[in-house]
């Protein structure tokens, strides 16, 4: 909210990652999108949320998330509940003060990863997917056409050998050793046992 205000009143020129949504097009202009992800549910394992639906509860969000009004439209019987960050939706989740997190699907492994709570993925928001656009406001807009160009150049060019490379480096992630850690043990106990 307010990276938009800023390009709005002209202090920044170009703001990356930015989904569009009929909100946010009053003063701003949109190219893309270069990136698409689908919107994830996350849950906890012992009570999973598959679908939204009558029975889904409340959700968390990001404060200010461009899919809010959307999902109002869509299922208004959901209550909606906003946090500061993804981490602070997780952790209402984890608490069990909502029943899902709705964000997008890009990045919710590394940070699922990262909490040892019985957190999981367990579904998807059909017909809605989180598009990162570059925007820009008034006083930039006139160069929207030359940035639709460049754009389309890099995406036909340069996506290809980017995906690859973040696919290898989401490859590379990090180990939980609390999770390892008790399997090694058991290991090591059998492996004295038969010794």
């Amino acid at each position: 909210t307010e990276g938009m205000e800023r390009l709005r009143n002209g202090s920044i020129d170009l703001m990356l990652g930015l989904s569009e949504s009929a909100q946010r097009r009053e003063g701003l202009w949109f190219v893309g999108p270069y990136a698409s992800n689908p919107l994830a549910l996350v849950s906890r394992r012992l009570a999973p949320v598959t679908a939204l639906n009558a029975e889904t509860g409340t959700v968390a969000m990001v404060k200010g998330y461009f899919a809010k009004p959307l999902l109002s439209d869509q299922h208004p019987g959901i209550g909606q509940v906003h946090c500061a960050d993804v981490s602070a939706c997780l952790t209402m989740l984890e608490r069990g003060e909502v029943q899902a997190v709705i964000y997008p699907l890009q990045g919710l492994y590394e940070r699922l990863s990262l909490r040892e709570s019985g957190l999981v993925i367990s579904g998807v928001v059909p017909g809605v997917m989180d598009e990162e656009n570059l925007a820009l406001g008034p006083h930039t807009a006139s160069l929207a056409p030359s940035l639709r160009s460049a754009l389309d150049a890099a995406l036909r060019e340069d996506l290809p050998a980017l995906q690859r490379q973040r696919a290898l480096l989401a490859q590379r992630g990090g180990v939980s050793w609390a999770l390892v850690w008790p399997w090694l043990l058991g290991a090591a106990a059998c492996l004295l046992l038969l010794a």
